[in-house]
């Protein structure tokens, strides 16, 4: 627990050490916004206080409406009325990114990325070839069974490419680009290219996510 959770003093000294791996795990950003959206505010099947306390704050802001508890949750606190992604991006673009919930925080802010010094950048699209190397080059391939990490235990729900152009799609030119400029610092830091994705989105205008 000393290493999961060290004071300042003590993380400090584990970044700047050479007896430690520092892995860093990546997601293209567009793509952990919108899983984050659609798990933890718009799926109505389940409890999620991230929709208990950002919904209300959407709706004040976005829609200037202020609704009460019994018209917006029901017994067991799962929304009645959900934010769409447009109104939930609408609202992040208006807002401090320091201030976000930690499931659609920039990483950079989440993990210290310009202050630790990272062995290496994991990312979920290239996961088993990317665990596989630094298994390799850790030593931890000769302790542990790499099939344990590449079991798929939490599948997501559609197509991922398919998903993205349906939500996506929904924002206006100039919130597209906003977005887009908030997660800046976590697609140059961690590798990711959004323009040609943002070209599909937006063929007719030139989204400019480094502005």
């Amino acid at each position: 627990m000393d290493v999961l959770k060290p004071d300042w003093e003590r993380y400090r000294q584990i970044t700047a050490s050479l007896n430690y791996s520092r892995v860093l795990m990546a997601r293209e950003p567009l793509q952990r916004l919108l899983s984050a959206y659609r798990n933890r505010i718009e799926d109505q099947t389940q409890y999620s206080g991230q929709a208990r306390l950002y919904a209300p704050r959407i709706f004040r802001t976005i829609r200037r409406v202020r609704y009460s508890s019994r018209d917006l949750f029901h017994a067991n606190g799962t929304l009645k009325i959900v934010p769409t992604f447009r109104e939930f991006v609408r609202y992040l673009v208006i807002t401090p990114p320091e201030k976000y919930d930690p499931h659609w925080r920039p990483i950079h802010l989440l993990c210290a990325v310009c202050q630790a010094n990272y062995t290496a950048v994991v990312h979920t699209e290239t996961f088993p070839e990317d665990m596989h190397y630094i298994m390799k080059k850790t030593g931890l391939s000769t302790k542990i069974d790499e099939k344990l990490m590449y079991t798929e235990n939490n599948k997501g729900r559609g197509n991922t490419q398919d998903l993205l152009v349906t939500y996506y799609s929904m924002l206006e030119p100039r919130v597209l680009e906003q977005i887009a400029r908030v997660y800046k610092k976590d697609f140059i830091l961690l590798g990711y290219d959004p323009t040609s994705f943002l070209n599909l989105i937006s063929p007719n205008i030139t989204i400019d996510w480094k502005g």
